[in-house]
This record gives structure tokens, sequence and C-alpha cells, in this order.
């Protein structure tokens, strides 16, 4: 998996890498893995940020669960 190195330290960057990544990648396991890997790096982030993200990584992972993956 190749997450976004150039600056991992900026929140609001790293989860525009989620979002492009969500919108980019048909797997829902690899958009899956972005979203928790920005909770991951930035617990800190804005509550907006953080709870978009949670809800995200919540349907992406009932997709998961319905496709029976």
């Amino acid at each position: 998996m190749n997450y976004y190195t150039e600056d991992t330290t900026n929140p609001y960057f790293y989860y525009q890498i989620c979002t492009l990544a969500d919108t980019y990648y048909k797997d829902p396991k690899t958009k899956l893995s972005y979203y928790e890997r920005f909770l991951e790096l930035h617990p800190e982030a804005l509550p907006f940020i953080t709870e978009r993200a949670r809800i995200r990584i919540t349907e992406l992972k009932e997709e998961i669960h319905l496709a029976g993956e």
C-alpha cells in the first residue's frame, strides 16, 4: 500500500489523500486503510474531520461485510 509520504504531519493534506483514494479506488478495503491510517496519524485533527473519517470507516466496513469479504 502506498501512503502519502511527502507531508504526513498535516492532517488536512492527509485527509485530502483519503478522499482522493475514496474516489479513485474501487476496493473498499483499500479505501478503508487510508481512513484508518489517517486516524492513527492524526487523532488530534479537528473534530469535524475525525468524525467524518469515522463515519466513512463505518460505511466502508458495512460495505465490506455486506459484500461477504
